[in-house]
């Protein structure tokens, strides 16, 4: 019996959504309290339950939990022609209340989709200066669908404590991708598939006063052949360095990521 197409495709499919679900790998669970729950719901629109949430607790400041979910923006549209949003908010709370907020507004369209696991807190020690701890937030709402040439996801937010506010000093860096290197998507050929996975390290060079931050991803193509077999074809890694501008981490050019305008091998 001869490979048809749609096993093919299956097997693609498979392979870009591999870590569509964040938590569905990450050590450890960041599930909020009843109690935590009860407060957010206290700050949402009437009958509005949430998409996502997630709840940890400061390492640095045990005092401190950090909040983020996500929660249907079931507001009016501007048009019929209008996309679905959804509003994500990150949050500070100590002492019964909530002393920091940050709120954005996700536009959903085909790349993106939002589940329950969506939301990784990411707590790990980003010492941007002395006394300066940041802390990221991970939204894994990439999204591949079938016959899809690739996808971006996992991506990083950075905050951090300044002038009274919860500063976003870096605005989703990409930390998972994957992309069809060579052949077409959802043809009876086999395809070079990459699919690369990143981490950040701080520098100890400086801009405008906060550490310079490297991106680095291990990335690995595997071909994938007609009868849905994988192996294996190379490996390679990635980089590139971020410097504070006195407001954020400009992440440049990286809508077509793995680009040469973002990425040095």
């Amino acid at each position: 019996m001869g490979i048809t197409k749609s096993l093919v495709c299956a097997t693609i499919a498979t392979l870009l959504l591999q870590g569509i679900s964040f938590g569905a790998w990450a050590e450890g669970e960041q599930i909020c309290s009843s109690n935590q729950l009860a407060a957010i719901k206290t700050s949402l629109p009437a009958n509005t339950e949430l998409t996502a949430s997630a709840c940890k607790m400061l390492p640095n400041q045990p005092e401190v939990t950090l909040i983020s979910y996500i929660f249907p923006n079931n507001g009016k549209q501007n048009d019929d022609m209008s996309l679905p949003t959804s509003l994500w908010r990150v949050e500070l709370f100590s002492q019964g209340q909530v002393r920091y907020r940050f709120e954005e507004v996700i536009e959903e369209d085909a790349s993106i989709h939002i589940g329950s696991s969506s939301i990784w807190l990411d707590t790990a020690p980003y010492l941007l200066a002395k006394g300066e701890r940041a802390f990221g937030v991970r939204l894994d709402i990439g999204y591949g669908p079938s016959c899809a040439d690739g996808y971006r996801s996992r991506f990083l937010h950075l905050f951090r404590k300044h002038n009274g506010t919860l500063q976003h000093i870096m605005n989703g860096a990409p930390t998972l991708h994957t992309y069809i290197r060579k052949g077409t998507p959802c043809s009876p050929e086999a395809i070079d598939l990459e699919r690369g996975v990143s981490y950040i390290q701080v520098l100890p060079g400086m801009s405008n006063g906060l550490h310079d931050l490297r991106i680095v991803t291990k990335a690995k193509t595997e071909t994938v052949e007609q009868d849905g077999s994988t192996q294996t074809s190379s490996q390679r890694t990635l980089s590139t360095t971020l410097r504070f501008n006195g407001h954020e981490y400009p992440l440049g050019e990286w809508d077509t990521l793995p680009s040469k305008e973002w990425w040095d091998n």
